[in-house]
């Protein structure tokens, strides 16, 4: 299977390309992944494309495919070892680079049809790429969990996957700390039986002082799969920005500038469409890293892959 490997900011995307991939469309590649029965692309073939031993904890696959809108010029299915997402933030500015190294984006821009909806994504240079995303919205505000006797209080937002946004006015202890502290908060919100506009908060994203000059805010962010985000994270910068703008903290067109847990940096701003919707932009940069054929011919203990926190 070909597969073209590239990091945004820091994040791993994997784009794959499937050689049926040209007659099938997204909802066809969704009933694969929810019941896992097509013998060309079981859900655990799948999976394994984005776990140990072939990729980083960290990896979001990109299942390229036909979109099912005419108004878009790809569909793509993002997802990891653990989960489908909605969005990617990172994993769109991917998959536009990769698209770009093959003549994809000829024009410079590229129409995306995700499970979250459409997603349009510019060239602004170079390796650099923006994208308007899906409507992200302040779903329940000052939501407040308790751990070990101390509260943490929060907003439930939208950005194309649920999160739990909060903020706190620190700098970022280690990585080992923070991924503790936000397992924490996912399984008290569990507890509470508190989900997201769609379904389960699959996503925790804490709120920083940065570390550097250049940005006004630092990210920490959960991921589904228990690991964390390397990049600032697009859907969950996203859903900062409709929590900052629904609290009049952040206007139409004024930029933002947020550094992920490992110093790398988003540019973002929103805009508030027609129907008078919150419409985060992102903008970031991306690398190819690999490009070559995925095989399946080893250890058959570890064909469908494993993951770094259950091994």
């Amino acid at each position: 299977m070909r597969f073209i490997d590239s990091h945004t900011e820091g994040e791993p995307t994997r784009v794959l390309f499937m050689e049926e991939n040209g007659s099938r469309t997204l909802d066809d590649v969704l009933r694969v992944w929810n019941d896992g029965l097509n013998a060309a692309a079981p859900l655990a073939a799948l999976r394994a494309l984005v776990a140990n031993p072939r990729a980083p904890e960290a990896c979001v696959g990109a299942l390229l495919c036909r979109p099912n809108s005419t108004d878009a010029d790809f569909g793509v299915f993002f997802f990891n070892a653990s989960a489908a997402l909605g969005m990617c933030g990172h994993g769109t500015i991917g998959v536009a680079h990769s698209l770009h190294q093959l003549g994809g984006m000829a024009e410079g821009v590229i129409r995306l049809e995700t499970r979250a909806g459409i997603v349009e994504v510019r060239r602004e240079q170079d390796n650099e790429y923006s994208f308007e995303n899906i409507p992200s919205r302040l779903v329940h505000r000052d939501i407040v969990c308790t751990l070990h006797g101390n509260d943490v209080r929060g907003d439930i937002a939208y950005g194309g996957n649920e999160f739990f946004v909060v903020e706190e006015p620190r700098a970022m202890r280690s990585i080992a700390e923070e991924l503790a502290y936000t397992r924490s908060i996912r399984d008290a919100l569990t507890a509470m039986h508190r989900t997201g506009l769609h379904g389960p908060i699959d996503h925790i994203a804490l709120f920083l002082q940065p570390s550097r000059a250049d940005a006004q805010e630092r990210s920490f962010v959960l991921c589904p799969n228990d690991t964390f985000d390397r990049s600032p994270c697009g859907t969950g910068s996203s859903a900062r920005l409709a929590v900052l703008a629904a609290r009049g903290r952040l206007q139409p067109s004024e930029v933002l500038v947020i550094e992920s847990a490992i110093g790398s940096r988003f540019k973002t701003s929103y805009r508030i469409d027609d129907e008078e919707k919150i419409r985060a932009r992102i903008q970031g940069r991306a690398w190819i890293t690999a490009d070559g054929t995925m095989q399946r011919t080893e250890d058959p203990a570890h064909a469908d892959g494993w993951r770094e926190h259950t091994a």
